[in-house]
């Protein structure tokens, strides 16, 4: 049966993802963020790997230099490892649609998913990257995940959200995200390379967003 690894598995996605997958009855192969930190136990991570889904990143810092420096290393040493057991057949990564923004974490997005693009070319292995809009929905961490979370968590505990710049975001529940995973996951790989938006489900203004969770604390 194919084994499938997950970087990031106890993450917002990871969670889903694994719950979903778990319930498809696939193998998943158990992660945890201490993995990264020897080779050896990197190694016995992907020596049992079919598939990757490389999930595991630095989401924020105050430090863009760390943001950026940290993401490339977590995905240097993921293929450096894959290169050394030679079992993963295929990596599923997720950018952003950050990735020509001009921040740290998209610069640093748009160079990993290039990283995995170009082993991927270099060994036969297939890679597939997801370019997602903002996800949201239950799990998702405050200050951190999802502006969302944190403007409902704000909200229950008595404070008031702050809107840093109120624009158009494009968003996606994470229960429709879902399927994409799994779909790439299944499929057989084939040495192709390829990158997919993903469609956005609505885009709605930050401002409207507050508004209706205010609303919906009201009923409380």
């Amino acid at each position: 049966m194919m084994q499938i690894g997950i970087t990031g598995q106890s993450g917002f996605i990871g969670k889903h993802l694994f719950a979903a997958l778990e319930a498809d009855g696939r193998r998943v192969v158990p992660f945890s963020k201490e993995i990264f930190e020897t080779d050896a136990a990197l190694d016995k991570f992907t020596a049992q790997c079919d598939v990757i889904v490389h999930l595991a990143a630095l989401h924020r810092d105050p430090d863009p230099e760390k943001l950026y420096t940290e993401n490339v290393r977590l995905t240097e040493q993921l293929l450096a490892s894959c290169d050394r057991t030679r079992q993963c057949r295929k990596i599923i990564y997720t950018s952003s649609v950050q990735e020509d923004n001009g921040s740290a974490y998209g610069r640093a997005k748009k160079a990993c998913r290039e990283m995995i693009e170009q082993w991927a070319q270099a060994t036969g292995a297939s890679a597939t990257t997801f370019i997602l809009p903002n996800v949201f929905g239950p799990g998702a961490k405050p200050f951190h995940t999802s502006f969302i979370a944190t403007f409902s968590y704000q909200l229950l505990h008595g404070e008031e959200p702050r809107i840093v710049e109120d624009r158009e975001v494009p968003l996606i529940f994470i229960g429709d995200l879902l399927p994409y995973f799994q779909r790439a996951i299944a499929a057989k790989p084939d040495g192709v390379v390829t990158t997919e938006r993903i469609p956005i489900a609505t885009t709605i203004k930050v401002s409207t967003i507050l508004e209706l969770l205010k609303t919906f604390c009201s009923y409380r």
